[in-house]
């Protein structure tokens, strides 16, 4: 199988991180970007959460578009 990292701090490879604290980067073949500005749940703790949602959803064969928060 694949690894996909995950994380608040951006690196290398396949995966997903937090950037500045205001967009989720998703890494699977390309780089998608969502603007987390208006995430309504407080704490860096519920964007990660977020994000390994995100992450899963999308390798499990979820659209783009269906990530909304």
């Amino acid at each position: 199988g694949e690894i996909f990292y995950f994380g608040e701090e951006p690196f290398e490879g396949k995966g997903a991180f937090i950037r500045d604290k205001k967009e989720l980067v998703l890494r699977i073949e390309e780089e998608e970007v969502y603007d987390m500005s208006s995430f309504k749940l407080a704490g860096l703790h519920n964007k990660l959460n977020y994000g390994a949602a995100a992450l899963s959803a999308r390798l499990l064969g979820a659209k783009k578009d269906a990530l909304s928060q």
